[in-house]
């Protein structure tokens, strides 16, 4: 039970106590506030404007930059960004002046070039090329014959006389225009003075012509040795001319054309004569049926050809050339 009345006491000092005046005046009864007067809302008409939003600008942001930047570091700013601009631009003036540079030296290479070109052009024109005469090789001369003051038949009369021509050896008789200058004839004047008459094609292949004659030890047989500038289309046009070659060579040959008219016209047929290339027309001995050359020609060298009667002759004359 005790227990239970210690639970119940309620301590003095838990206990509000009413507040007592220190006087004996009598309190005045507050009074409750009045209620605040409403406000009227604002119209419409009497709202104040919103300020519009204001965009940052890139003057707006250098300047805060600028202004919030040291004054010397904004000077340096300033000069790198001038130099760089300087370089650049003398950067695209070298660039340019390169690139002119370069046309105008591709424009003098192609006005050299051109000029070059047009003078080679020009004096090849005026200049006449230097052809290599054809020889006939070097053989001994007799003393020259003038052609106005004798004929072929003297001359191969007086050469077939002559016993002091060297046993085995071709030599040449030189028959010239004058006895001033010696100027051997052309080809087709060295026909006109044989007194032949050859087509134009084929006194065309020739180039020199020269009358020759050796002594053989038992007579003295004549040549012809004539140069030729083709030997290809030469071989050609004396296989052409082969049916009329007699006539056109008996007087200088010296052929008794009446002994040979039989074979006048006749084919000629080709062999090989001491290692010689050979056309040669034969005759037969009816009696014997021995083969006598009338007539034959073979090319010597790569620009010689010879014409003659006797196969000996052809071979002194292969064998004096090869030597040279």
């Amino acid at each position: 039970m005790e227990e239970e009345k210690k639970e119940n006491t309620i301590p003095p000092s838990a206990v509000p106590t009413p507040t007592t005046p220190l006087s004996s005046e009598p309190q005045a009864t507050p009074v409750p506030p009045s209620p605040a007067p409403s406000t009227p809302p604002p119209s419409p008409s009497q709202t104040p404007p919103v300020p519009p939003h204001r965009s940052h600008t890139f003057e707006d942001d250098f300047s805060l930059a600028m202004n919030a930047t040291d004054a010397s570091v904004v000077q340096e700013l300033l000069e790198t960004a001038r130099e760089k601009e300087m370089i650049a631009k003398e950067v695209g003036k070298e660039r340019r002046e390169r690139k002119w540079l370069s046309i105008f030296s591709i424009l003098l290479v192609i006005l050299a070039t051109s000029a070059i070109a047009y003078g080679y052009w020009y004096y090849r024109g005026l200049t006449v090329p230097a052809e290599k005469a054809l020889s006939v090789g070097v053989f001994q001369n007799l003393d020259p014959v003038v052609v106005h003051t004798t004929d072929i038949r003297t001359t191969i009369q007086t050469l077939t006389t002559d016993t002091t021509l060297p046993e085995g050896k071709p030599v040449l008789i030189p028959i010239v225009t004058d006895n001033q200058t010696l100027t051997p004839l052309s080809t087709s004047d060295f026909f006109n003075f044989i007194e032949a008459n050859p087509s134009e094609p084929f006194e065309g292949v020739m180039e020199a012509m020269r009358l020759g004659a050796m002594n053989t030890g038992t007579s003295i047989v004549p040549f012809i040795i004539t140069a030729v500038p083709d030997i290809e289309t030469a071989s050609k046009e004396f296989l052409i001319a082969e049916p009329t070659m007699v006539q056109l060579f008996y007087k200088a040959l010296n052929i008794d054309l009446a002994a040979y008219q039989a074979q006048v016209g006749g084919g000629f047929e080709g062999k090989y004569l001491y290692n010689i290339p050979v056309r040669i027309l034969n005759q037969e001995d009816s009696a014997t049926g021995a083969q006598t050359p009338v007539i034959l020609y073979g090319q010597v060298s790569q620009n010689i050809i010879v014409i003659t009667t006797d196969p000996s002759v052809l071979k002194a004359i292969y064998d004096a050339i090869i030597r040279q």
